[in-house]
C-alpha cells in the first residue's frame, strides 16, 4: 500500500507564525503553490495516478478552480487546517471554529464531503487528543497526523494503519513512516528527507515498504525557494537542499510505485483486524 499526499500550502507556512507576514511581504517574494501544484497535477495525470491533496483552507479560498479541478480528476481533497496553525497553538473552541471554516470552504468548492485531515507539523499529540472529537463532529473519517514510533496514549504508534479509540470515538489513522537514529525519528516518506537522502539509498526502501505514506509540499520542488525565505542562512539552506532533483526523483519513483489516495487506500484496509490504540 503506497499512499501519495501533498500539503498544499505556501512557502511562508514553513514558519511557526505565517500570519506575521504582511500581504505586501508575501506578494513581493512571489508564490510557488499554483505553479508547483500544477506541475504535480500534470505528472499524476500523465502516469494515471491518484493522490490526496491536503489544502490549507485560506489557500483553497484563493484558488477554488484548482481545488475543483483536482477533485474533478479523481484526486481526494482533504483539509490541512485553516491557516496552518499547529493544534497546540489553539484551544478546543478556536480549533473547532477554524477547522469548521476550512472544511466548509473546501466542501463548498468541491461539492462532496471532506473525509481526510492532516494537522500541520503532525501535531496531534497526547496533549491535543481533544481534537479527535472535533474532527469526528465535522465528519472526518481518516486522520494523518501521527508519526510511526512516537508515543500515543502510552503506546508506540505502529507502522501500519490503526484506529485511535478515545471514549466513544474511533478514528481511522494513517501514520507517516519514520525510522529511528540516535534517538530521533526521521520521516523518510517524503519532503525534507526525500530531498536530501541519496536516491539510490531511498528508492529501494520506499518501493519495498509494505506500507508507505509519502508526503510533499509544493515548495519541495521550488528551486527558487531560498529567495522567498528571510535572511536566516540556515533556514535557506535547509529548504533549498535537494529541490533541484526532488521533482525528477518523484517522476522516477512514480514509474515503479502505483500511488493511491488515502480515500482509496482506506477501502483496502481490514479495519476489523487493525490495531486499536486506546487513549
Amino acid at each position: 500500500m503506497h499512499i501519495l499526499t501533498f500539503d498544499i500550502e505556501e512557502w511562508y507556512h514553513l514558519y511557526d507564525h505565517p500570519k506575521r507576514f504582511l500581504t505586501s511581504q508575501k506578494n513581493s517574494h512571489g508564490f510557488s503553490l499554483v505553479k508547483e501544484t500544477n506541475r504535480i497535477f500534470r505528472l499524476l495525470e500523465e502516469k494515471n495516478l491518484k493522490a490526496t491533496f491536503f489544502w490549507v483552507g485560506e489557500e483553497a479560498q484563493k484558488y477554488p478552480l484548482l481545488v475543483k479541478e483536482l477533485n474533478k480528476c479523481g484526486h481526494e481533497v482533504g483539509v490541512h487546517s485553516l491557516s496552518h496553525s499547529k493544534i497546540s497553538r489553539e484551544n478546543q473552541k478556536m480549533f473547532k471554529t477554524n477547522t469548521e471554516i476550512a472544511v466548509k470552504t473546501i466542501e463548498d468548492i468541491i461539492g462532496v464531503k471532506v473525509k481526510s485531515y492532516r494537522a500541520p507539523a503532525f501535531s496531534l499529540t497526547n496533549e491535543s487528543l481533544w481534537a479527535l472529537e472535533v474532527l469526528t463532529d465535522l465528519g472526518i473519517e481518516y486522520d494523518n497526523s501521527t508519526v510511526v514510533r512516537k508515543n500515543l496514549g502510552g503506546q508506540i504508534i505502529p507502522s501500519t494503519p490503526f484506529i485511535i479509540k478515545n471514549k466513544d470515538i474511533m478514528m481511522k489513522e494513517f501514520p507517516v513512516n519514520s525510522f529511528s537514529l540516535f534517538g530521533f525519528n526521521y520521516k523518510y516518506g517524503g519532503s525534507g528527507y526525500f530531498r536530501v537522502a541519496p536516491y539510490k539509498f531511498l528508492n529501494p526502501r520506499l518501493i519495498s515498504s509494505p506500507y508507505l505514506m509519502s508526503y510533499f509540499h509544493p515548495r519541495d520542488f521550488d528551486k527558487s525557494i531560498h529567495r522567498k525565505i528571510g535572511p536566516n542562512p540556515l533556514l535557506k539552506l535547509k529548504y533549498r537542499l535537494g529541490t533541484q532533483r526532488a521533482f525528477r526523483n518523484l517522476e522516477t519513483l512514480s514509474k515503479d510505485i502505483l500511488w493511491t489516495s488515502i480515500r482509496d487506500a482506506a477501502k483496502k484496509v481490514n479495519w476489523d483486524k487493525t490495531k486499536i490504540i486506546e487513549v
